[in-house]
């Protein structure tokens, strides 16, 4: 069953006020930026539920930030949230796609990065060699992922 953007966007709240409250963050945020990116693709949206979509992008930002210390820089996190921001007003098709293209690649960090969190975190090192020689798989590596 297809969702409509404002099910998306639902979805992005969801987890963005989970990435807020500190529960998470780095799964949630991702998740959240996944649902956004598909609701700002879908389009139709409810301004007021966007405006609650703006505000918790901006309420989440330090705690990922927090979360990811050293390993993906602030500033590159910050830049990728006020680009999902941007997205859900923006009417410039060019940009949106860049916008959307952004927030797209901090989604994918933010998702390897938690990948490679369970990873070291579990006793299985035999997956951590299996996904550190994949290159399809995610990046594992112990240097940050966006260096700025």
């Amino acid at each position: 069953m297809t969702k409509t953007g404002n099910e998306c966007l639902e979805i992005a709240v969801s987890k963005l006020s989970s990435a807020a409250e500190g529960k998470s963050v780095v799964l949630h945020c991702a998740e959240g930026l996944n649902a956004l990116i598909a609701a700002a693709s879908l389009g139709g949206l409810d301004p007021a539920l966007s405006a609650d979509a703006q505000r918790l992008l901006f309420a989440a930002a330090p705690q990922v930030a927090a979360e990811t210390a050293g390993r993906i820089a602030a500033e590159h996190i910050f830049h990728s949230l006020g680009c999902a921001n941007a997205a859900l007003t923006c009417t410039d098709l060019d940009r949106f796609t860049w916008l959307l293209a952004t927030a797209r690649i901090l989604e994918s960090e933010l998702r390897a990065l938690h990948l490679r969190d369970l990873v070291v975190a579990s006793s299985q090192l035999d997956l951590a060699h299996a996904l550190s020689r994949n290159p399809l798989a995610a990046v594992f590596h112990p240097e940050p992922l966006t260096a700025h």
